[in-house]
């Protein structure tokens, strides 16, 4: 009995400290948090849950090295600020190898791969160009990633099959749009898109961001009761359901289960931290 219990203790500090990652944004250590809480308590159904909530249920393994941890790929991006000297060579015409640099260290990665491109047209056997590409593409599909609210979200359109904004839009960008079915999440569409994942992803936030993309919520049935306020088990379920919420992308209902949760332990770090990304991804619509 003693030794059981010491196991759901250690699966239980595990469990937590992936919501401390994912709270900071570290999505990748919290699914290996996850995993490892379920491998050593695989009757405690938050892991399952969170990791399924996550587009990561089913045995699927943790991103690989398309899907770079930021952290590893910002110190990539920032060896290239520093290498760029000795590697883009003479700039093409109208190309400033000074404003490319100040791109990167700004963060403005978008111009900065614009500008790669144009290199890449007067030097289109240059590898190290080619590979400046990549490492941009893959940094900027964190980006669009995090904006669409991860692979496991699901999307929908937003707007009616009349709506005027349609028209405007060119024949792959329409036909991305009509796979998006509210039962999909994000890694299949990109899958099903028969485009290149850079230019999925980055079309599919373009979406998102112009309102023709939206992250469909639950049905109100599907709302589990409250637990009843005061215990300890009330505020676990509560942040548990708030956490889901969030991994859904059904952030206003994360955002109102964080809120009580925050109303119960008001010092609760985690809670904090999640209402903050909450406020930003408001503020960035």
């Amino acid at each position: 009995m003693a030794e059981a219990n010491s196991v759901r203790n250690r699966a239980e500090a595990i469990l937590q400290e992936g919501l401390d990652h994912y709270a900071l944004g570290q999505i990748d250590d919290a699914v290996r948090c996850w995993r490892a809480a379920q491998a050593l308590d695989p009757g405690d159904r938050r892991a399952a849950e969170y990791l399924e909530a996550a587009g990561q249920g089913g045995g699927k393994s943790v991103p690989g090295p398309e899907a770079a941890p930021r952290r590893r790929t910002a110190d990539q991006l920032a060896n290239l600020v520093d290498a760029v000297p000795a590697q883009v060579g003479p700039p093409a015409a109208g190309v400033d190898r000074s404003l490319f640099r100040r791109q990167l260290a700004e963060r403005r990665y978008e111009d900065a791969l614009a500008l790669l491109y144009r290199w890449r047209e007067s030097k289109p056997e240059d590898d190290e160009i080619a590979r400046g590409i990549r490492l941009l593409e893959e940094r900027l599909i964190l980006d669009y990633a995090q904006t669409l609210g991860g692979d496991g979200c699901v999307l929908a359109p937003a707007v009616p099959p009349g709506d005027s904004r349609l028209a405007s839009l060119d024949r792959r960008t329409r036909e991305l749009l009509s796979l998006a079915d509210g039962v999909a999440p994000v890694a299949q569409l990109v899958g099903r898109s028969g485009l290149g994942r850079f230019d999925a992803y980055r079309l599919l936030a373009e979406l998102r961001q112009n309102g023709l993309l939206r992250a469909p919520a639950a049905a109100p049935a599907e709302r589990e009761v409250a637990p009843a306020a005061g215990s300890a088990d009330a505020w676990d379920e509560l942040f548990h359901r708030a956490t889901i919420a969030y991994l859904r992308c059904d952030y206003g209902e994360a955002k109102r289960d964080f809120e009580a949760c925050l109303r119960l332990r008001p010092e609760d770090r985690r809670v904090q931290q999640n209402l903050r990304k909450l406020a930003d991804r408001e503020k960035r619509r």
